[in-house]
Parts: C-alpha cells; sequence; structure tokens
C-alpha cells in the first residue's frame, strides 16, 4: 500500500494537449550572440558588479540543451564558466538557481512555449522575474527574459538559439 501511495504521489499529472511544450524545442541550441540583446541591462538591475558583466559581454559560447520529459523540462546551459542544469516541473512550484540566487518559480506552457514566473528580491526591493522560452521557427528559439522591479520598468532582454545537429 505504501508502495502504490509513493507512486501515485511521484507520478506527474496528464497534462492537456495546449500544454504541452512544442517538440521541437527539444535539443541543443547555440547562442546567436549576433541577433540577440546583450544582457548587460539585466545584469545590471539584478545587481551584478562591473567585473561580472565585463566578463558577462566576452561569453561568446553559450549552448542550452533542453530535454522534454512527460510533464518536467530540463534546461543545461554551457559557456566558458560555468555549467548548470535546471529541471522544473510544469504546473508546479520551483526552485532553481538564477545568477547564484534561489528564486520559486511556477512553471507552464503558453502556445508551445515554457513560461516560468517567479518573485526574487534584489538591493533595490522586490521584483519579479518572467522567462518565456519557445520556436521562432523550426531552427531558431527565442528566450525572452523580464525582469521587473515593483514600481519600476521593466528590463527585457531577447536570446536568439540556433538548433544544433
Amino acid at each position: 500500500m505504501r508502495l502504490l501511495l509513493a507512486l501515485l504521489l511521484l507520478a506527474t499529472p496528464a497534462l492537456a494537449a495546449d500544454s504541452v511544450p512544442a517538440p521541437g524545442l527539444a535539443g541543443t541550441w547555440a547562442l546567436e550572440s549576433e541577433a540577440s540583446d546583450s544582457v548587460d541591462p539585466l545584469l545590471a538591475a539584478l545587481g551584478r558588479s562591473k567585473m561580472e558583466r565585463t566578463m558577462a559581454k566576452r561569453i561568446k559560447s553559450v549552448t542550452h540543451t533542453v530535454v522534454l520529459d512527460n510533464g518536467w523540462v530540463e534546461v543545461t546551459s554551457a559557456n566558458t564558466f560555468r555549467t548548470q542544469t535546471s529541471r522544473i516541473e510544469l504546473g508546479k512550484t520551483n526552485t532553481i538557481d538564477i545568477m547564484g540566487q534561489a528564486m520559486e518559480v511556477t512553471a507552464e506552457t503558453k502556445n508551445g512555449r515554457v513560461v516560468t514566473s517567479g518573485a526574487l528580491t534584489l538591493s533595490t526591493g522586490p521584483a519579479t522575474l518572467q522567462t518565456a522560452r519557445g520556436l521562432a521557427d523550426p531552427s531558431t528559439m527565442e528566450l525572452v527574459l523580464t525582469l521587473t522591479p515593483d514600481g519600476g520598468k521593466p528590463v527585457i532582454v531577447r536570446r536568439v538559439f540556433r538548433k544544433q545537429p
């Protein structure tokens, strides 16, 4: 009986067809720096030091590997300095690492895009960070990050990735 209860608790709930990420989102993606916005405004708003922001500008090789699994999305981001994996369960609250700060986010899909949203505390006060990851076309993935300080102007950064063979 305990085993059955444990299995039921671990089972992922069925997702409606319109709440499933686009299957083409799975794969390995390389950042197209020239087609992407600079992350500097976002890093500045997050309170990162000038040195960290300068280092971030120098990173040209960034890959994201996306794995889709029955109700879960796993993203591994790799660059010259670090590799980080976040695994989120759709329709649930998840704890993830955002540039060294633990953050609770809700995760859902909208029109095939994976959207996360959560609150975090900046040195200037509370803010909301939303990410939306989806396909612009079969070979192009967009990641839009929107940081909105309470009562402030949103900082929006769009990153463009190309699918790798």
